[in-house]
């Protein structure tokens, strides 16, 4: 192929039309919350109605958007609840979730100025671990040996 040719043959893509679908909102577990249960997107949507635009039309109507508003929780959980139908049971339990993924999230957060240091620790675990290690009884006395270890200098699992 002639490099004048390939530069006559560009790929491009484009748009004509825009298709919205208005999905099912459901319980989420989303930890941005400050409170309460989240709302989500469900996977199931109605394709009868389902909007189509043309692109030019689309962005002659379209309302710009800064950011994405907040829903607060009493109207988050009236709207599971009523327009939904999760039960209290299904929201307690949504937002115990919610909190689990929160105090994970902190607990990582705590431990990131570590994680050079259990790197270190590892690296020099699997060295020493090759250098005595024979066979898979040696293995495994090793792994005794360092799990005890949690014992005296504080969790060595890494």
């Amino acid at each position: 192929m002639n490099p004048t040719n390939k530069e006559n043959h560009r790929k491009s893509v484009g748009f004509d039309k825009i298709h919205i679908r208005q999905y099912e909102r459901s319980i989420g577990d989303n930890p941005s919350v400050s409170s309460g249960p989240a709302v989500s997107l469900g996977w199931k949507y109605d394709p009868a109605e389902q909007l189509a635009y043309s692109l030019d039309e689309y962005e002659k109507h379209k309302i710009p958007t800064l950011s994405v508003p907040r829903i607060p929780r009493p109207v988050r959980e009236s709207l599971l609840r009523k327009d939904c139908g999760y039960s209290s049971r299904e929201l307690a339990q949504c937002v115990r979730e919610i909190n689990a993924i929160k105090a994970q999230r902190r607990q990582t957060v705590t431990n990131l100025p570590n994680h050079k240091m259990e790197e270190k620790i590892e690296e020099m675990k699997n060295a020493l671990k090759a250098a005595t290690c024979r066979t898979k009884a040696d293995e495994v006395e090793f792994q005794k040996i360092w799990n005890s270890t949690s014992d005296i200098y504080g969790d060595t699992s890494a």
